[in-house]
């Protein structure tokens, strides 16, 4: 069969043809060789196919990082249909759509779809005493669908991206022609985001070893540097921003077996390029660019061997295999800078069910074949004199969030939706650009914690603004709609209220990391972690204490239980002359009288 003939999960099998008792998947104590996971794949496959899931069958797969997951996902392409993650932590029913075929997930999560209409199937039933079934019925072919990546859509629906089996296909090869061969991956992607395929398809298609890390520890850096340095992970991707708290974690020689490093999700900072050449100078480095809608990754820029050179930005590079990037005006011209296109084998199929916006977005491309399509990305950019592209923000409203792309209009339509609430408008939280939303809403009389657990049974984590500001009416602009400047400057404003001050030196020094990390003036003593911030910024406030008072603080801690007092006490009784570290952190920002 040709190359361009073969399916995603095709590739995964000739992988597991040629090195059937070598490791696939990695999870603490549990090893799937070649040989298990396509025969795991296989019977469950056979199990999807007696439901009736074939192509252009959709089968949900809501598992955490976890072997069970990458079955699931082989299982549905094996049957012929394609897979959609869903993500663990968020709500169950929000991306359900009306071709999906069946629903495979643990054990614990299966009531949650209780309801559903659809099939359930157990991920973790044992299935190693049954032998494969045969598949009767048509194949999938590489234009049929192979998966569905939900982002947030700004009608306050989540859009379904729809990628074929050729589009992942040459994703996935321009990958294993551009890096040495992925032989230990560490994936830190959500299972939700479309980095993880770029991970588990480049990992298994190459005949690597892909490892998952223990639940829980995916957003705690001291934890991921013990699984790099413990399972001599050769490679990772992940955001810029985790992969520098990575940086900051590590001790000498512990990130020493990382020979590639990829970086994607949001703007890469140059100083962060200048520290991982530091840190892991003979790992290649990469910045990747790409929207979901073109199949992972469309362009990337490798940093040179040698000295770097002097950046005031990094690039996003150059197009991949098979993808063409155009640069065009408001006219569509091409141009030095303007809106980026995007054209060739990587395009996704469109969104799912939505042929409306499928058309608004993927337009005619005068400048391929009869029929051919070009993507408008809606991301701004330019070249620079030497041939790399560079992003220069958005057309719209559109953000990144922790990585994930964002509609403001989706939270908006939700905030819409709660009882006696009028108006509410969304932004990029002035406190944590790139890490927080926030929101005004109208009237001020607005029932706060029922508006925040109406959010959390309706959006993921991700999309729930921590910021909510109650105002008596949004400021608005001549034409009468929102005034998102306006909105911005109010929530950059900080609300009076009543703080308990930190006592005593540790205190003091515990509240004035919280307020570094967090961009607030000031803290109350009492006030809990969880009501401040998110996982990331917990990661940032374990890392920098740890360092101040020569003691590991438990991430976890921080984030679910701890206040600035409770911190305080237990560094207090546990760090070796706690008061001394203290007062050295103090001279160094004394707290304001």
């Amino acid at each position: 069969m040709a190359e361009h003939d073969l399916c995603i999960h095709e590739l995964v099998a000739e992988a597991a043809a040629r090195n059937p008792d070598s490791a696939a998947v990695v999870a603490g104590e549990t090893v799937l060789s070649y040989r298990r996971l396509d025969r795991a794949a296989a019977v469950l496959a056979g199990d999807l196919r007696a439901l009736g899931v074939g192509p252009e069958t959709v089968v949900g797969v809501h598992a955490r990082r976890s072997p069970a997951l990458v079955v699931g996902a082989l299982a549905a392409l094996k049957a012929g249909g394609a897979y959609a993650p869903m993500d663990p932590d968020g709500p169950a029913t929000r991306a359900l759509g009306r071709n999906w075929g069946a629903i495979l997930t643990e054990r614990e999560s299966a009531a949650r779809f209780t309801g559903s209409g659809l099939p359930v199937l157990d991920l973790d039933e044992n299935r190693d005493d049954r032998t494969p079934a045969g598949l009767p019925g048509p194949a999938a072919a590489p234009r049929n669908l192979a998966y569905v990546i939900y982002t947030s859509g700004s009608t306050g629906r989540p859009k379904g991206v729809a990628v074929e089996h050729r589009s992942i296909v040459n994703s996935t090869r321009a990958r294993l022609a551009a890096y040495p061969p992925y032989r230990r991956f560490l994936l830190l992607s959500s299972v939700a985001f479309d980095s993880a395929v770029a991970g588990v398809f480049g990992t298994l298609a190459g005949g690597g070893t892909l490892y998952l890390p223990p639940t829980g520890t995916e957003s705690d850096a001291r934890a991921l540097v013990r699984q790099i340095a413990d399972h001599r992970i050769d490679t990772v991707l992940a955001l810029p921003s985790l992969f520098d708290l990575v940086l900051e974690a590590a001790g000498p020689d512990e990130l020493a077996s990382l020979r590639t490093v990829v970086l994607a999700g949001e703007s890469c900072p140059p100083a962060l390029v200048r520290r991982a050449r530091q840190r892991v100078p003979d790992a290649r480095l990469a910045n990747e660019y790409g929207p979901a809608e073109g199949t992972v990754w469309s362009t990337a820029w490798h940093a040179p061997s040698g000295v770097l050179p002097e950046l005031d930005t990094v690039p996003i590079g150059r197009s991949i295999p098979g993808v063409r990037v155009s640069v065009l005006d408001e006219s569509g011209r091409p141009a030095p800078a303007g809106e980026i296109y995007l054209a060739g084998a990587g395009l996704a199929r469109g969104y799912l069910g939505r042929p409306g916006e499928t058309a608004a977005a993927f337009v005619a491309d005068p400048d391929g074949v009869p029929g051919a399509r070009r993507y408008r990305t809606g991301d701004r950019g330019r070249w620079r004199p030497d041939g790399e592209l560079e992003f220069l923000g958005r057309t719209d409203r559109q953000l990144k969030i922790n990585g994930y792309r964002v509609e403001p209009g989706e939270v908006e339509a939700a905030l819409l939706e709660f009882p006696g609430l009028r108006q509410a408008a969304v932004v990029e939280s002035p406190r944590a650009p790139g890490r927080a939303l926030a929101a005004c809403v109208a009237p001020s009389g607005t029932d706060l914690p029922a508006l925040r657990d109406f959010l959390a049974g309706r959006l993921p984590a991700y999309l729930v603004p921590p910021d909510i500001r109650p105002v008596r009416a949004l400021p608005v602009n001549l034409n009468g709609k929102a005034d998102y400047a306006a909105v911005r400057a109010l929530l950059a404003t900080p609300v009076p209220a009543a703080v308990e001050p930190p006592r005593g030196a540790v205190e003091q020094a515990v509240a004035r990391v919280w307020c570094d990390v967090l961009g607030l003036p000031d803290v109350s003593r009492s006030a809990g972690f969880a009501d401040l911030g998110r996982s990331i910024d917990a990661m940032r406030i374990s890392l920098r204490l740890s360092r101040i008072f020569g003691v590991e603080v438990p991430l976890l801690w921080v984030y679910e239980a701890a206040s600035v007092a409770t911190l305080a006490a237990w560094l207090s009784r546990t760090a070796p002359d706690a008061g001394v570290a203290a007062e050295k952190r103090l001279a160094l920002d004394p707290p304001t009288p």
